[in-house]
């Protein structure tokens, strides 16, 4: 594994911190699918990892929009530029990704999945926390839906 849980991660919202462990799950497995050199072997199942893990980064983006435009936070200017520059660099990702040759894949996914990982790490670990005491002012600890 490439990321392990632990309580520093959490946001204390059940659902945002189910999404969370839900969304590094996915990037752990794709990473251990890319590990011993067996990439090559995987790379249909590789490409199909990948792009559930781009398509639920996107979901977790928007529900957490949505959240945040529902309780009228009034960061979530920033906050929308963030998700945005994240969502222009996951295009990179993406064309990194495809462009993977068959002489080390290896090496690109790693790399690929590693600054995917340290951006998620530092988003809720920082970025995210900038919302929490404002949802918890508003009484918001396990939030189910945004309709």
């Amino acid at each position: 594994m490439i990321f392990v849980w632990d309580d520093s991660y959490n946001v204390n919202i059940k659902t945002i911190d189910d999404q969370h462990r839900k969304w590094l799950k996915l990037i752990n497995e794709l990473y251990e699918h890319a590990e011993g050199g067996k990439a090559l072997e995987n790379m249909a199942y590789l490409k199909a990892a990948f792009d559930s893990a781009i398509a639920y980064t996107k979901y977790h983006l928007r529900y957490e929009e949505k959240l945040l435009l529902l309780y009228e936070y009034p960061g979530f200017k920033e906050h929308k530029k963030i998700h945005d520059d994240f969502e222009k660099r996951l295009v990179h990702f993406i064309r990194r990704f495809d462009r993977i040759t068959y002489t080390k894949p290896e090496v690109l996914l790693h790399d690929v999945i590693l600054s995917f990982v340290d951006w998620m790490v530092d988003h809720i670990k920082n970025d995210d926390r900038d919302y929490v005491a404002f949802l918890k002012e508003k009484g918001l600890t396990d939030f189910q839906s945004t309709g």
